[in-house]
């Protein structure tokens, strides 16, 4: 894959003095329709213009699906990604490690049926979540985390997990609380009979972290200081809080009064653990 092939020509600029290092040139995919409007996007720009360093930022042009992705990190025609973590991806690429959600990603609705919704909705503890069979995507990390806790967990391609819920082949769909209306409302065709459930809740610890590219080592230690620059002066929160999805959650001014089943995350990295608490939100 051919870099000059792949990102459109929309460079933003880091207003920095000149007698700095060569910018640092930085291509991001293009996952979806979103494109410059999506939060890993805008948030790589702010974390660029934070860290000091000049830099010309490039969106990609052709749309990558997760293994395209990898394979294009992997080769250096894209030069950062943000995904959930996990320890192969800590160890093919050059981890960023500041959680860019702010670790939200470890918040989960359950997607449900209606007629299953008052059951589930009654379950005050992890025994009691195990009843029910869970759907996943296939080579989610969240599928470990499940499984280590004891959950019968069914895998599939994204868009069968919103049939087989209907379907009746497993009982709850756990979705990030940033998606999981707006993937609901995107599938309904799918899941004319499903709801979003917000309690129980899930937590774990997890987040979304940026990935650079292989050797791209100045480009790591520049998003670091970034995005630790933009969470000191509250940019980032900001940013975040402004997004769709997380809106309504950053925005809240009651704590949160739903009831949270708690899973350990068995899988992560001494690295990941190492990092401050105050980067997590608590809900």
């Amino acid at each position: 894959m051919q870099r000059r092939a792949l990102f459109a020509l929309s460079p933003g600029l880091g207003l920095l003095p000149r007698a700095q290092a060569e910018p640092l040139e930085v291509v991001y995919p293009r996952v979806d329709e979103r494109g410059e409007q999506a939060y890993g996007y805008r948030l790589l720009d702010l974390a660029l213009r934070k860290s000091g360093q000049p830099y010309q930022l490039h969106m990609g042009e052709e749309t990558l699906g997760p293994q395209g992705l990898r394979r294009a990190l992997g080769s250096g025609a894209v030069d950062v990604m943000d995904m959930g973590t996990g320890p192969e991806l800590e160890d093919r690429y050059e981890p960023v490690f500041f959680p860019i959600d702010l670790g939200l990603s470890g918040w989960r609705c359950l997607l449900v049926r209606h007629d299953r919704a008052a059951e589930v909705a009654a379950v005050r503890n992890l025994a009691g979540l195990r009843r029910f069979r869970v759907g996943q995507g296939p080579g989610w990390a969240d599928q470990r985390i499940l499984e280590a806790a004891g959950l019968a967990v069914d895998t599939a391609p994204f868009k069968a997990l919103f049939r087989m819920l209907q379907g009746g082949r497993f009982d709850v769909l756990p979705l990030g609380i940033e998606e999981a209306q707006e993937q609901l409302q995107r599938h309904r065709a799918l899941a004319p009979d499903c709801e979003v459930l917000e309690r129980p809740l899930l937590h774990y610890r997890f987040a979304r972290l940026y990935f650079v590219a292989p050797g791209r080592l100045a480009l790591r230690d520049a998003l670091q200081r970034g995005l630790e620059s933009a969470f000191e002066d509250g940019s980032l929160r900001r940013l975040l809080a402004a997004s769709p999805g997380f809106a309504r959650w950053l925005q809240r001014t009651e704590p949160l009064r739903a009831q949270v089943l708690e899973l350990p995350n068995p899988g992560l990295s001494a690295r990941f653990r190492a990092m401050p608490e105050r980067y997590f939100a608590r809900l």
